[in-house]
């Protein structure tokens, strides 16, 4: 199947979990896919290996494994779940997606290691609590679980991540969380947050810098706006829309992974910007040269999420970089709501700026900037009863080169 891609990538193929382990020793590997059912050691053994010896390295399991305890053995050790039987379009994709969000990274080393050490993000543990409570409940409802789970960004993408799987088979991505919730059950939901649950534990003394309240009123509300602008500019386009709320929750998630692999890091990065009067994300830039934004779109384009959303989350603070991308649209609208949020009372607790500031040579832009404005304010307010508005149930509507350069 991958022998057309030959001259694209070095590929090594290995007939058990040891043999794979020597190569791993003796070369430098971009990418392990693993079959699930191997003798001695299984694939998610191996690839828990892989994630505490090779940290950097993406992780893939290929299997046919139908018991959804199986694919719960894999949360926290894989990025990614291809189903047999797979298709040569569907490995080849994924390979390539993978290739391009390490692409993001390559000079970055050390961060790409790091990261690849998070089993899943952080998020806020009032959060926990309350689906916790929910799930031992004497009649749980998986309606209210979503409404919940779709208020937080860590625990959200880590759902989307497996309903989206190739395990589930479904016809079309999902984007809202409440229907990832429905589609995986109870215990599955339970099972998840149990395993996220664990992380959990470590938010108050372990992550530096962030102010919970403030990065999730801040997230919540750009998802918010996103999808409310999305409905006014395509309003019978309910991809579009569902695209648009879930990219507003996630635009941050890198500040997360960013917290939570380095504490104190960040909190100098943060208090830099302060005293320095500058963006946070270029205090990220002198502290790893690299930003929020891009560790952001490289976790989430690992774990297999669409690419229009890995893109907006890379491009949300500098959409004049993308004027060649495909998904420069919704691009634009992440970036727009996420300026308006703050505008609006809702700040990502260290602004970035004003809309028209990136695009001063391009009248069309702003002047659908200004209308987006109005729709802001029409929506949040300027601050006005920000508490109720926090505690609202958001509707969320239904080349070749003759050296390959990565490994497989």
């Amino acid at each position: 199947m991958l022998y057309p891609h030959r001259q694209e990538w070095e590929m090594f193929f290995a007939s058990g979990a040891d043999e794979a382990l020597s190569l791993l020793e003796t070369q430098v590997i971009d990418i392990v896919i693993a079959d699930m059912k191997m003798p001695r050691i299984d694939g998610a053994e191996l690839l828990e290996i892989v994630r505490r010896e090779f940290p950097g390295t993406a992780r893939i399991v290929l299997s046919g494994e139908t018991e959804p305890n199986a694919v719960l053995r894999t949360v926290g050790t894989v990025h990614q779940y291809l189903a047999k039987p797979c298709s040569a379009e569907s490995l080849r994709s994924t390979i390539e997606r993978a290739v391009f969000v390490k692409e993001l990274l390559e000079s970055h080393a050390a961060l790409q290691s790091l990261i690849g050490r998070i089993d899943v993000l952080p998020a806020i543990p009032a959060l926990y609590l309350r689906v916790a409570h929910e799930l031992q409940s004497e009649e749980p409802s998986l309606k209210r679980i979503g409404e919940l789970v779709s208020q937080d960004p860590g625990m959200s993408a880590k759902i989307l991540q497996l309903v989206n799987s190739a395990f589930f088979g479904l016809p079309r991505e999902i984007d809202d969380p409440t229907r990832a919730i429905m589609l995986l059950g109870l215990e599955v939901t339970r099972a998840l947050v149990l395993s996220v649950e664990i992380f959990s534990q470590y938010q108050i003394t372990k992550l530096g810098g962030i102010a919970w309240e403030t990065l999730w009123s801040h997230s919540l509300a750009c998802a918010r706006l996103a999808q409310h602008i999305a409905r006014g500019e395509w309003p019978d386009d309910a991809r579009v829309q569902d695209r648009a709320y879930i990219t507003g929750l996630l635009h941050d998630v890198g500040k997360l992974v960013l917290a939570a692999i380095a504490p104190e890091g960040y909190r100098h990065a943060v208090k830099e910007a302060a005293e320095d009067s500058i963006p946070l994300v270029e205090a990220e830039g002198r502290q790893w040269g690299v930003g929020h934004p891009t560790v952001g779109a490289f976790l989430m384009g690992l774990w297999g999420l669409p690419i229009d959303l890995v893109e907006a989350i890379l491009w949300h603070h500098e959409p004049q970089e993308a004027t060649s991308s495909e998904h420069r649209e919704l691009i634009l609208l992440v970036h727009a709501a996420d300026v308006l949020a703050d505008e609006c009372g809702f700040p990502s607790g260290n602004p970035m700026g004003g809309l028209d500031q990136v695009f001063d040579d391009e009248p069309a832009i702003l002047a659908r900037f200004e209308n987006w404005r109005s729709m802001a304010f029409d929506l949040l307010g300027q601050g006005v009863d920000r508490q109720e508005s926090d505690e609202q149930v958001i509707d969320s509507p239904p080349a070749p080169e003759s050296t390959p350069p990565h490994s497989v």
